[in-house]
């Protein structure tokens, strides 16, 4: 099942309001956790011949770095992004360095990844905003196909001059209605550890292309993430 353009209005309407909280509460938390993260530095070096003391110091400053980084996640949310455009000479060389990414975790989990490439014009993207995105979605198929199968797809369509589309597949357990309507909002997560930021980082990242994100999923049959990049007159012509 495809999301509705009415939940898509919806979830866009809910991106914006959650992101110019999360944007105003980050800044006003960075300060005080700032003086925090310093001050436990300062008590763990006088500490340092009490090991026990030292310990509760330590867990005390693990914390503190857990809250700076969801800090951190929140400002790369609501940052006003801008793709640079330059052409990708090579999608199959730049899949390869998603997969040589993602390769050790697949790897730990018994995951194959394939790549499925169509079409031989050079498509234009921002190739580090882009990366970032496709890398948050297939370690995500990873987790999904962990879970109920074994396999990830990384699939690019440039035969199109108009686009250029790019999906990631996996052949996991799926993802309930409820669970689905839901995905790309910030702060929601059905994981046990994490911020639920990624998703909705990874929306901003292909909004900044003005591009599109859409998903398909059915529980038991997989998930199917698609992403389409409008390309611009003349953007297969090679220049960077």
């Amino acid at each position: 099942m495809s999301e509705s353009f009415e939940l898509h209005s919806q979830r866009a309407a809910r991106l914006i309001a959650m992101g110019q909280m999360a944007a105003s509460m980050a800044h006003e938390i960075r300060n005080p956790l700032g003086s925090m993260e310093l001050f436990c530095t300062l008590l763990k070096k006088d500490l340092s011949s009490q090991p026990d003391l030292y310990q509760l110091a330590e867990q005390m400053h693990e914390s503190i770095k857990v809250l700076d980084r969801i800090i951190a996640n929140c400002l790369e949310f609501t940052r006003d992004r801008s793709a640079k455009l330059k052409t990708i000479p090579s999608v199959e060389d730049y899949f390869a360095q998603i997969l040589r990414d993602a390769g050790p975790k697949a790897d730990a989990k018994g995951i194959t990844i394939e790549t499925e490439l169509v079409g031989e014009l050079a498509p234009q993207a921002d190739p580090y905003l882009l990366k970032q995105a496709l890398l948050n979605l297939v370690f995500n198929a990873i987790d999904a196909a962990a879970e109920g199968g074994k396999h990830v797809k990384l699939f690019s369509n440039t035969s199109d001059s108009a686009a250029w589309v790019i999906k990631i597949t996996d052949n996991g357990s799926g993802i309930p209605d409820e669970v689905r309507e839901r995905i790309f909002e910030p702060f929601y997560t059905t994981k046990d550890e994490g911020t639920g930021l990624g998703l909705a980082i990874v929306h901003s990242l292909i909004s900044a292309h003005d591009g599109t994100l859409s998903l398909s999923s059915e529980p038991g049959e997989g998930t199917e993430i698609t992403i389409s990049i409008p390309q611009p007159s003349g953007a297969n012509g090679g220049q960077s």
